[in-house]
């Protein structure tokens, strides 16, 4: 008798990734991919607001430095809808500066990582948070 082929284990969790440059969306997505998440992707602000409504998913990589509506509207978007406030909001910027950091927290993200940031150690990251907020 055959058996169907097993579809693989099924993936830890869903990380959305915001990023508008290629580049970086093909790494980071590929690291958090091979570290067995589900990855969406989005390529500015608004859409990311509106994937994280239609699919919520557990974790947001969100790039500050987005077109339109930027990576600090958006998280601030998410956290301030009830329905979507409870997710996680790691955002990647290059700018590191006390106001920075400010401003990260005024728009509610749960994480800041400066870029250019390991794609290893953000795989990694994700990992704690999503843990974290799993309770172990």
């Amino acid at each position: 008798m055959d058996l169907p082929p097993s579809p693989g284990p099924a993936p830890r969790a869903t990380v959305l990734l915001v990023e508008d440059d290629e580049d970086s969306r093909t790494i980071y997505g590929t690291v958090l991919r091979h570290a067995g998440y589900l990855v969406l992707e989005a390529l500015d602000g608004a859409a990311g607001v509106e994937a994280v409504q239609r699919h919520r998913p557990d974790l947001v990589v969100m790039d500050a430095g987005l077109p339109g509506v930027d990576g600090w509207d958006a998280t601030a978007r998410i956290k301030g809808d009830p329905a979507t406030a409870r997710v996680l909001v790691l955002v990647l910027t290059v700018h590191g500066q006390a106001a920075d950091q400010a401003r990260a927290e005024a728009a509610g993200c749960d994480a800041f990582v400066l870029k250019p940031t390991d794609p290893k150690g953000l795989a990694d990251t994700v990992g704690r948070m999503i843990a974290e907020r799993a309770g172990g």
